[in-house]
């Protein structure tokens, strides 16, 4: 696995970030530097400082400090070194502020910059590369961003602990080593975009297995061998058929098969076609009798799920949910 030290005195310097309180922005920025080297087991040495003399020695990047955004690619004469520091700039579109508003921190721009060799390196295939790089973005990066640059938008309801908040909790309070601690700090976060990042990974490979069976399914019963990450595919492939998709039918972790209702839309509670109201709440040999299906075994009283214990039972209960809507 990846990981960085800390420079020595005439040690090479990989990256060079500022010095004293760290934050989740350039933890999370050097983490993904570390997973964008070629093996993934290389150790990629840090210097904390804002001294230029140290700064100039930087052989990969210089994040969140120096006062310049300059990717070597445009301006090869400078050689192979990235600026990434976001403080030069006032955020305006198109420059430092993405589409939705939320402004670039070093976290962001790092992604931006090395997002791909990570997902490279991890074996993402080609053909869903853009699907994950973006939603490593949504999802992860683009809150670091908002909250280092104050582009957050304010919600009321409770308050969530997030990456950034358990990433500055690294930060000692006593007057301890700052240095150690930032260690310990990129050592948790590139666990962390690690992993998420290979969960992306599966999600999106999922995604283009289950969207190719929905928009060949001519039912509105699809059978699926798995039954994570299928809602929003079924819903998409749905707005491109003339006959939309109802029900899925998959197995559970202990291999009970589950029919589950389909959506109108992603992130509706709503159903398509709901479960036959009659069956709500009901289980085992209370339901087995109301549906004839010998091994049924439950159906939520919100009538979005029930269940089987065989796939033959659970497209039975499916069949039959079908054609009791009015």
């Amino acid at each position: 696995m990846a990981s960085a030290i800390l420079a020595t005195v005439g040690s090479p310097i990989d990256v060079v970030t500022h010095d004293g309180v760290f934050h989740a922005d350039e933890v999370v920025a050097i983490a993904t530097v570390a997973l964008a080297t070629p093996t993934m087991t290389q150790t990629v040495t840090v210097a904390r400082s804002r001294d230029q003399k140290v700064i100039q020695q930087a052989r990969i990047a210089v994040i969140d400090v120096g006062g310049l955004y300059k990717p070597y690619t445009e301006d090869t004469e400078a050689g192979p070194i990235d600026y990434l520091d976001h403080h030069q700039w006032q955020p305006r579109k198109g420059e430092g502020l993405r589409e939705n508003g939320v402004a670039y921190a070093a976290a962001g721009l790092t992604w931006k910059h090395y997002g791909r060799l990570v997902l490279w390196n991890m074996g993402c295939p080609e053909k869903v590369q853009s699907k994950v790089w973006k939603a490593i973005d949504q999802k992860v990066i683009q809150g670091i961003d908002a909250l280092d640059t104050g582009t957050m938008p304010k919600a009321d309801g409770p308050s969530l602990m997030s990456l950034s908040g358990l990433i500055s909790s690294f930060n000692p309070r006593d007057g301890g080593d700052f240095d150690s601690a930032f260690l310990q700090a990129v050592d948790f976060a590139i666990g962390c975009l690690e992993r998420l990042v290979r969960n992306e990974i599966a999600a999106a490979v999922a995604y283009q297995g289950v969207f190719s069976k929905a928009i060949d399914c001519q039912s509105q019963v699809l059978v699926l061998e798995s039954g994570s990450n299928w809602q929003e595919a079924v819903i998409v492939a749905n707005e491109n058929k003339s006959r939309p998709i109802d029900f899925v039918v998959f197995p559970d972790p202990k291999g009970q098969w589950m029919v589950q209702c389909v959506p109108p839309a992603l992130g509706s509670f709503e159903k398509r076609v709901p479960l036959p109201e009659a069956w709500a709440a009901k289980r085992d040999q209370e339901l087995a009798e109301l549906t004839g299906v010998a091994d049924a075994i439950f159906c939520h009283a919100g009538r979005f799920i029930c269940g089987a214990q065989s796939q033959a039972g659970a497209l039975r209960l499916a069949t039959l949910a079908f054609w009791a809507t009015p």
